[in-house]
């Protein structure tokens, strides 16, 4: 972020001024920066400090003609930066250098040039934001290690916002109560300043003008939670302390003010809070010591028993739930790429794979690429078996688009369906499985299972046995399974599937194929004949009871 007198400034909200800019040493320089399409056109209060360059050498005698006391931060596009970083990485002048790409760019490319490089970036927004969070970071670790800093001593702040009826009637009725805010929270030591930004006093049937007044005790907070920016700040009148993120609050009053203003008096608290322990001992206790969103597993999960492995299902079941809500952009698809290419860069094959991927590849040719057993199907079911979660991240491009495919495969298929079409649909899926997992299933009769990845089956009975070795088996400790599942179509499954053999490359095999997390109930295990086992299945539906008490806490 921005420097002056060697800290940062932190821009963390948008104003309108009320006063003469103080910082005329500030200088943001963007040099070859499409501002369109990189986000740039409005940059808020930050435009007045902005200077833009077209041509390198204009650019460069701009900044060496500034005293040296003077702070500017450089921002460029890829396509200049790697000729021009190694020219004037050493002038004292320039403190931080930005680089905005159309792909994701790492720190290390140019880290070894110049220290001052802070990444590459896409647009406006990853830039402030990561910096924000570091360097409130940093600050609050400053602050706390200094004992005798007089901004970290236990006092009052105060913010002044609107707030929707609702919201506000929901925190009047939940006095004693804990509350945690979502974004950067910004306040002022200031009451009269933040009363201000509860705007004007007019009667409002959908909002309240609204004074938060915060107690806090820095000495309590064990964890980084705020920050008093007061010396940062482009405002620094405004003695501005900005708050994490999911900052935990208690409501302790809520009363009226004159002018139609209310106020909520509220106490800073941190995780080791007894009362916010209290409240989250519940998931502590179900989750345990391991949960699916803190570790990558030892072996890959093929099915999870949800009577001993319920929470590690429902961080699952959230963690994809978050996944299919994002966003696709360019920079996800160039992240998943960038992590197939680091796993199989040994492996021309597969990297040829990634390439025509790139080239070709479209939202509606999901299923094709996962059926082609490629790079994508394999690297794809490694990491929701080994529940690696910094690696389905990476991925998260490509399971957006397979899941909803099927899902859409699925819906369309259940609205053109009619009476005369098969209610009871039977599936087959072959392969080897441990003698210990095969046991559990047999102890569990009647129970409920589910399947991380994606699952392929077949109606084709003598294709699946072939695929589970049929009683053959390379390791002595395991067995032939055939799962035979049992699905009433007529009724709407907890996880859709679909009949993609018209879109798979294998269009003799008559595949179905179910999303990820597919839960089934255990009906029948029973051996065929000598290390050839049946498992029959059943897809629970939305009706099933064990299904709606586990998933409860999901709605």
């Amino acid at each position: 972020m921005a420097e002056n007198n060697n800290q940062p400034i932190l821009f963390t909200r948008l104003r309108h001024r009320y006063e003469e800019e103080t910082s005329s040493n500030l200088s943001i320089v963007l040099l070859n920066v499409n501002i369109n399409y990189y986000g740039l056109e409005n940059f808020g209060t930050v435009q007045n400090y902005i200077k833009r360059f077209e041509d390198r050498d204009e650019c460069v005698n701009y900044i060496t003609a500034k005293e040296e006391e003077n702070t500017v931060h450089l921002i460029i596009s890829e396509h200049v930066g790697a000729h021009l970083i190694p020219l004037i990485y050493e002038l004292r002048q320039i403190t931080s250098i930005y680089i905005l790409k159309q792909e994701k760019l790492t720190k290390d490319e140019y880290s070894p040039i110049s220290p001052k490089i802070q990444g590459g970036f896409v647009d406006k927004h990853v830039l402030i934001h990561q910096d924000l969070h570091y360097e409130l970071t940093q600050l609050y670790a400053n602050q706390r290690s200094d004992k005798t800093e007089d901004s970290f001593r236990e006092c009052t702040v105060y913010r002044g916002q609107r707030m929707y009826l609702n919201e506000f009637e929901e925190i009047k009725g939940n006095i004693g109560g804990l509350i945690s805010m979502n974004s950067f929270l910004s306040t002022s030591k200031h009451r009269r300043l933040a009363e201000m930004f509860t705007g004007p006093g007019s009667e409002d049937s959908l909002c309240r003008r609204i004074l938060f007044e915060i107690v806090i005790n820095p000495r309590l907070c064990e964890l980084p939670c705020f920050g008093d920016i007061s010396e940062l700040s482009s405002f620094p009148s405004e003695q501005e302390v900005l708050f994490f993120p999911g900052s935990i609050f208690r409501i302790e009053s809520v009363k009226d003010l004159s002018d139609n203003m209310q106020h909520i008096q509220l106490t800073l608290i941190d995780k080791e809070n007894q009362q916010y322990k209290l409240l989250t001992q519940y998931w502590n206790t179900c989750i345990g010591e391991r949960s699916i969103l803190r570790e990558t597993r030892e072996n890959q999960l093929f099915v999870r028993d949800l009577t001993i492995d319920s929470a590690q299902f429902l961080g699952f079941q959230l963690l994809m739930d978050m996944i299919l809500r994002l966003d696709q952009t360019y920079t996800v698809k160039q992240e998943m790429l960038e992590a197939c290419q680091l796993r199989y860069k040994n492996d021309s094959y597969s990297l040829r794979e990634i390439n025509e991927f790139e080239r070709t590849y479209k939202s509606e040719d999901a299923v094709t690429w996962y059926t082609r057993d490629g790079f994508l199907h394999r690297l794809l079911n490694e990491s929701l078996r080994m529940e690696n979660i910094d690696l389905i991240f990476k991925l998260r491009y490509f399971i957006y688009d397979l899941h909803n495919q099927i899902n859409e495969l699925y819906y369309n298929a259940r609205s053109s369906s009619t009476t005369k079409d098969q209610r009871l649909l039977t599936l087959y899926r072959g392969q080897t499985m441990s003698i210990k997992d095969l046991e559990d299933l047999r102890q569990n009769i009647n129970c409920l299972v589910s399947m991380n990845s994606f699952l392929s089956t077949t109606n084709d009975r003598e294709a699946a046995i072939f695929f589970s070795g049929d009683g053959i088996t390379p390791d002595i400790s395991h067995v032939s399974v055939l799962y035979e599942i049992e699905i009433d179509t007529t009724i709407e499954s907890t996880t859709p599937y679909a009949k993609v053999d018209y879109q798979s490359i294998f269009r003799d095999e008559s595949e179905v194929l179910f999303t990820m997390g597919s839960v089934f109930r255990i009906r029948l295990v029973q051996e065929i004949k000598e290390r050839l086992w049946n498992v029959t299945l059943t897809l629970t539906n939305k009706h099933d009871e064990n299904w709606s008490k586990l998933t409860e806490h999901l709605d």
